[in-house]
C-alpha cells in the first residue's frame, strides 16, 4: 500500500507519517472551504453576470448551508458504516462535480 511505502521512507529520514496525514488534512480542508464559501465573494459577479437579484443568490447560499446542517447526522452515520476515507473521496467528487457543472451555468 502507497501509505506504508510512504510511512517508511519518511521514517529514514526521521519525519511522522502524522505530518502527511495533518499536511493533507489541512489542505483538503483549505481547498473545500474556499469551494463553499466562493459564492458569497462572487455574489456580485454573479447579479451582473446572470442578471440575478440578492434574493436568488442568497436562497440558493441559504439552500446549502440549510442541506449542510441536516446532512450532519448522516453523514456521521455514513462514516460509521462505510469508512471515512469512502466518504470523504464522495464528498470531495460531489465538490468537483459541483464546481465543474457551475462553470456551464447560463440562467435561472
Amino acid at each position: 500500500m502507497v501509505s506504508n511505502w510512504l510511512a517508511e521512507r519518511l521514517r529514514h529520514r526521521g519525519v511522522h507519517y502524522g505530518w502527511v496525514v495533518a499536511a493533507t488534512t489541512f489542505l483538503t480542508m483549505l481547498i473545500t472551504a474556499g469551494a463553499v464559501g466562493a459564492p458569497g465573494v462572487f455574489l456580485v459577479p454573479l447579479q451582473q453576470e446572470f442578471g440575478w437579484d440578492t434574493a436568488q443568490v442568497s436562497s440558493a447560499l441559504a439552500i446549502r448551508f440549510a442541506l449542510f446542517g441536516l446532512m450532519g447526522p448522516f453523514a456521521a452515520a455514513f462514516m460509521n458504516r462505510f469508512g471515512l476515507r469512502r466518504i470523504v473521496v464522495t464528498a470531495l467528487g460531489a465538490i468537483i462535480t459541483g464546481l465543474t457543472l457551475s462553470l456551464g451555468m447560463s440562467g435561472v
